[in-house]
């Protein structure tokens, strides 16, 4: 007999498992489990205290268990992927699958960006910076002109500009574009008993002389500093001064050379006398101001300080070793405070000091063809490379381009 109850608890009824029957094959067998379908055991009964969580569970619907299961294997798939993606070498935040990666090894790699300016910025900002501002601008070339200054501190700009027109010597500058052919060309053609190589043609006309040989002259770049003497001295040759200086400047700027012109004398509506400076090696070009300059000087400078000036330019010519070096005087050096041998010696020494840097040339106009010889022997004296006196500036071209032909 079942045991009554305690009073004040309700007796449970009993939990009722149900057993599925096992599936047959026809005959009334049962049809043994498959490796796919383990054979189900039935459950066993639970104990009391999970009898309530039991009743919550229902048995799956077939359709459920069908997602469950297509869930499970996507689950078991995505370890190989991982497996997969480690060996990709694109970094893992661009998100790209491994063949999209290999697509851009072929291709060629794209610009790269822009950096990203901070906020506020804009790219002129950066490029003004890199630049520097108009006052950086202006403070650079101040210290550019007092280091030019620095080397020449005595030599004072000419203010006045005078019409060059009439200093302009076409018969001058044709002649001189004529000697300097040779500089335009570039070489210069010379037939000899030696030579690099025997000319057919130099061999039929003059078998003594077969060979030619092809000498390199270029002009292009090549630095010739000007001291022009505008003394007293000169100033019965002061308008053919003038054309000699302005015509020859204008050539030799024409065919490449870098020139500048330095003297000492004074200038039209200034009775001041001065050591003057017309151009520099520092600006590119002769301009027709220089030339405009150049005809607005005047010849009146009290004594000849042909010595004071080489020792003012020594610094600038140390720097720029011009290639020549050509000075335009009577050649009768003088100082109120020394006598004239003096004066002479002093001269003659700066001279050989300066030939260390630059090649040292002088030429002269003679007031009087009388003087040519005189004016030429005091040249020779102060050791210059070499010299020469004419009475006419119509002369000056071809032996002009002797003095400054390279090589």
């Amino acid at each position: 007999m079942p045991k009554p109850s305690p009073p004040g608890k309700e007796e449970k009824p009993p939990k009722i498992v149900k057993i599925r029957p096992a599936p047959s094959d026809g005959d009334g067998k049962p049809k043994p489990p498959t490796p796919e379908e383990p054979e189900r055991e039935a459950p066993r009964s639970k104990e009391p205290e999970h009898e309530e969580e039991e009743k919550e569970e229902k048995p799956r619907e077939p359709k459920k268990q069908k997602e469950e299961d297509e869930e499970v294997e996507e689950e078991e798939q995505e370890p190989e992927e991982e497996e997969g993606a480690e060996g990709y070498s694109a970094p893992p935040e661009e998100g790209e699958d491994k063949e999209e990666g290999e697509e851009e090894e072929e291709s060629e790699p794209s610009p790269k960006p822009p950096p990203k300016l901070p906020l506020g910025l804009k790219p002129e900002d950066i490029e003004r910076a890199q630049q520097g501002t108009e006052q950086v601008q202006k403070e650079f070339e101040k210290v550019s002109r007092e280091e030019e200054d620095r080397l020449t501190p005595t030599f004072m700009p000419v203010a006045s500009t005078v019409s060059p027109e009439i200093y302009r010597d076409k018969n001058f500058i044709t002649k001189m574009n004529t000697a300097l052919r040779e500089w335009k060309v570039g070489y210069k053609r010379i037939v000899g008993e030696t030579g690099a190589r025997l000319s057919i043609p130099e061999y039929i006309r003059h078998r003594e002389t077969p060979f030619v040989t092809m000498l390199k002259k270029s002009a292009k770049g090549r630095k010739i500093l000007v001291i022009a003497d505008f003394s007293e001295s000169i100033s019965p040759k002061e308008d053919d001064y003038k054309k000699a200086i302005l015509s020859s400047m204008e050539v030799l700027d024409d065919i490449g050379s870098e020139t500048a012109l330095f003297g000492f004398g004074g200038e039209v509506g200034n009775p001041d006398k001065f050591f003057f400076r017309i151009k520099r090696f520092e600006e590119p070009k002769w301009k027709p101001d220089h030339s405009a300059k150049t005809a607005a000087l005047q010849a009146n400078y009290s004594h000849t300080p042909t010595w004071e000036i080489y020792q003012s330019l020594e610094g600038y010519i140390k720097k720029h070793r011009p290639d020549v070096t050509v000075t335009i005087t009577d050649g009768a050096p003088y100082s109120p405070n020394i006598s004239i041998d003096t004066a002479a010696r002093r001269t003659a020494d700066m001279v050989k000091k300066l030939k260390k840097n630059t090649r040292m040339v002088a030429f002269g106009i003679a007031p009087e063809p009388r003087l040519v010889g005189a004016m030429d022997e005091n040249l020779k004296r102060f050791g210059y490379h070499g010299s020469f006196t004419v009475g006419d500036v119509k002369e000056i071209p071809p032996r002009l381009v002797k003095l400054l032909a390279p090589g």
